[in-house]
């Protein structure tokens, strides 16, 4: 186990965001979780809480049986990870909006850290008008999907999901609660539907939530997620260049936090803090570390090690103005 004071106090947030394979996998005749998979997801947790900087465990599956499998993870793993604080280190991965209200309610049974949205999900609940616009329409003259918008957005925002720290700390009487809300974007209109409006303009335009980060990706071909054709993915230019882009549309915005995805590992750490983001996100760089503290403290040190050439990149000063 890594030490607490292992990694860099310079760095204003986690260089990690690590990610599940699927608890099972999808062609698996039954919906049994292997002991492997917990015992992987025991380590993880026992390596996030002990970090200084906020960690986060995406826990995902593509099954078509989400919500048992879920289910079924987090009672298992309650029965072997007795630490409260543990669980808010994880977040669901929403994949379909029909799966909002049963992540929600996993939150709030577990005591979770949040949900992270799908690219399909992330457009339907920003891009169409606000909630309140349709609240004059009766349900019957509502597409379905529109039904399952409002009512996914209902339960996000009642429950606390991406509300702002300002907002949350205008009203503190209330004891619900705030959960954080992480998206996958793939390209620059995506991180503009998770960018923020403008502070001045945010009392009078409050968003519908605010997104803790956002992963970009594909950097690279990987084993774990399509495309499979190396001329989709976006390599390290393509990437930055979007990062770039969307800081430029964003104007007098903050575009969330990026990690970096797809095809990436502990030793990219130093090239995708160049290229504009805060870290990688992966699957198998932690959950097939054979020793899961010695590498992701020779990684954190690594990187520490190349925090001076970030700002030579004149194209994302501003962007680590923070302290990058």
């Amino acid at each position: 186990m890594a030490p607490r004071d292992a990694l860099p106090s310079d760095l204003p947030q986690s260089p990690y965001y690590m990610i599940t394979p699927d608890p099972v996998p999808p062609t698996s005749a039954t919906l049994q979780v292997s002991a492997h998979f917990l015992a992987r997801l025991t380590a993880l947790l026992q390596f996030v809480v002990t970090a200084t900087k906020k960690t986060y465990i995406q826990l995902r599956t593509k099954n078509a049986n989400a919500r048992v499998i879920y289910n079924e993870v987090l009672l298992q793993l309650a029965q072997q990870v007795p630490n409260q604080e543990a669980y808010r280190h994880i977040l669901l991965n929403v994949t379909h909006l029909e799966d909002v209200e049963a992540a929600v309610a996993a939150c709030d049974k577990f005591g979770l850290g949040g949900v992270h949205i799908s690219g399909a999900v992330l457009k339907a609940l920003c891009s169409g008008p606000p909630l309140s616009n349709h609240e004059g329409q009766t349900i019957e003259s509502k597409s379905a999907e529109l039904v399952q918008i409002d009512a996914a957005l209902g339960v996000l925002q009642a429950h606390r999901f991406g509300r702002a720290e300002d907002t949350l700390a205008a009203d503190p009487e209330s004891l619900l609660p705030s959960y954080i809300m992480a998206a996958s974007c793939h390209s620059v209109q995506d991180i503009l539907l998770c960018t923020p409006p403008p502070v001045s303009n945010s009392s009078t335009h409050p968003p519908a939530f605010t997104f803790a980060f956002v992963v970009l990706s594909p950097v690279a071909l990987s084993t774990s997620c399509p495309p499979l054709d190396a001329a989709a993915t976006l390599g390290w230019d393509g990437f930055e260049r979007i990062l770039r882009d969307a800081k430029d549309a964003a104007v007098d915005r903050v575009i969330p936090p990026v990690y970096a995805l797809g095809g990436v590992g502990l030793d990219d750490i130093s090239t995708a803090m160049y290229k504009g983001a805060v870290g990688v996100a992966a699957i198998k760089a932690f959950w097939n570390a054979h020793d899961l503290a010695c590498d992701v403290l020779r990684a954190h040190l690594k990187a520490k090690g190349h925090l001076k050439p970030f700002t030579a990149n004149p194209n994302l000063e501003a962007y680590h103005a923070d302290g990058l």
